[in-house]
C-alpha cells in the first residue's frame, strides 16, 4: 500500500531502538586519539543474542561490517541488504555512522558489542545465506488473470504492465523485501513478509504488498487487490489462491440494498455489517472462516457453524436466511 512519508533514513530511524553511546555528528579526532582498534576487529557478520529485548522500536537484527570497504550494512532475516552506512573504528571500539542522526557507539568484549551499560547487543555470527531474488522472476498477474495487468520481475528489478498500455511499461523500478509486524485492532501481532516495488525518485517510497502462499501471491489489503505468480497459475494451488483471495477482496452483500454484508479478513475472521433505521453501517465480529475445496467452512461466535458451497460469486448462508453475491 502506499506509505504516506518515507525519509532517507528510516531505517536508521527505527535502529535507535537500540541502547547506544550517541557521539554525535562530528568526526573524531583521531590523531589525537590512538586507536585501540581497526575495523578488521569487527569485519563480518552480527547478530542479536537470543532473547535480546529492544529498549526501544528497532529492526535492525543482523548487520554485516566491511572493513576494506568502511561501512556496514543492514540485512533482514531474508539475507537481503536494506541499506549501507559508513563505520570506523577508534579506541572506544565500532562507530557505526546514520546519516544525520549522528553516531553509534558499541565496545568490543570478546565476540559480542555491548553499549556503554556492558548489555550485549550483538554477537559475531557465522556469514548468512543471501536473498536470492531468482525464485521471484517471472509475471505476476492481477487476480490471476492474464488479461489484466502485470508486474514482471528480473533479478532485483521490476517493470509494471497495464492494459492500457500492453507495449511498454508504464512504471519501473526496484523490488526489496522486508520484514513487518502487523498490528491488529485488539493490539494482537502478527510478523510478516512485504515486497515492496521503488520507483526512482517517488517521494511516497513504493507500493507494499504482503506476501502469502508460499511466496506466490502479492497481496495488498487497503486496496484490497491482489497478484498471482504465473508459475501457479492453472495449478490447484492456484486455483485455491484466487478463490481465497476473490473471498477477501470483496464484499458479500445480501439481495437489497439495504441488506447486510460480509466481509473475509485474510487472517481467517469475518464479520457482518448491518444497517440501522438511520441507515448508518454497524459492523461487527461474526466468526471464523476456511475454504476446504469448494466448501467454505465458518464458525460462528457463538460456536454454531455451516458449511457452506463456494463457487466464488454466491455464498448461501443459513443463519442469516439469505444468498450474499459479491460486489466490487
Amino acid at each position: 500500500m502506499k506509505k504516506i512519508w518515507k525519509p532517507a533514513g528510516l531505517l536508521a530511524l527505527l535502529f535507535l531502538g537500540l541502547a547506544f553511546i550517541v557521539t554525535g555528528c562530528d568526526a573524531k579526532d583521531e590523531d589525537s586519539t590512538p586507536s585501540e582498534y581497526s575495523l578488521n576487529d569487527f569485519d563480518g557478520w552480527w547478530f542479536r543474542p537470543e532473547g535480546y529485548v529492544s529498549k526501544g522500536i528497532s529492526i535492525v537484527d543482523i548487520f554485516k561490517v566491511d572493513a576494506e570497504a568502511g561501512n556496514w550494512t543492514i540485512y533482514n532475516k531474508h539475507g537481503a541488504a536494506l541499506e549501507t552506512f559508513s563505520c570506523r573504528a577508534d579506541a572506544d571500539g565500532l562507530t557505526l555512522n546514520l546519516d544525520a542522526l549522528g553516531d553509534a557507539t558499541f565496545g568490543l568484549k570478546g565476540q559480542t558489542l555491548v553499549d556503554e551499560e556492558g548489555r550485549v547487543n550483538f554477537v559475531r555470527g557465522e556469514p548468512m545465506e543471501l536473498f536470492d531474488p531468482a525464485p521471484f522472476a517471472g509475471k505476476w498477474y492481477k487476480s490471476g488473470d492474464t488479461d489484466s495487468n502485470y508486474f514482471l520481475l528480473d533479478g532485483n528489478s521490476y517493470q509494471k504492465f497495464v492494459t492500457y498500455l500492453p507495449d511498454e511499461p508504464s512504471e519501473t523500478g526496484t523490488w526489496k523485501i522486508e520484514n513487518t509486524t502487523r498490528i491488529f485492532e485488539d493490539n494482537s501481532s502478527a510478523e510478516e513478509t512485504q515486497l515492496t516495488f521503488e520507483v526512482p525518485g517517488d517521494m511516497f517510497g513504493g507500493d507494499s504488498y504482503r506476501l502469502t502462499e508460499d511466496n506466490t501471491v502479492l497481496f495488498d489489503g487497503f486496496h484490497k487487490e491482489y497478484y498471482v505468480k504465473e508459475s501457479i497459475l492453472g495449478t490447484p494451488a492456484g486455483d485455491a489462491a484466487i478463490a481465497k483471495f476473490e473471498l477477501i477482496c470483496h464484499n458479500w452483500r445480501g439481495p437489497e440494498f439495504d441488506s447486510p454484508f460480509l466481509t473475509f479478513s485474510d487472517y481467517g475472521t469475518f464479520e457482518i455489517t448491518t444497517f440501522n433505521e438511520q441507515g448508518e453501517g454497524v459492523r461487527e465480529s461474526a466468526g471464523t472462516w476456511n475454504l476446504d475445496g469448494d466448501k467454505l467452512v465458518i464458525d460462528f461466535n457463538d460456536g454454531t457453524g455451516e458449511i457452506i458451497p463456494y463457487a466464488g460469486e454466491s455464498i448461501a448462508v443459513e443463519r442469516y436466511g439469505m444468498t450474499f453475491t459479491k460486489n466490487d
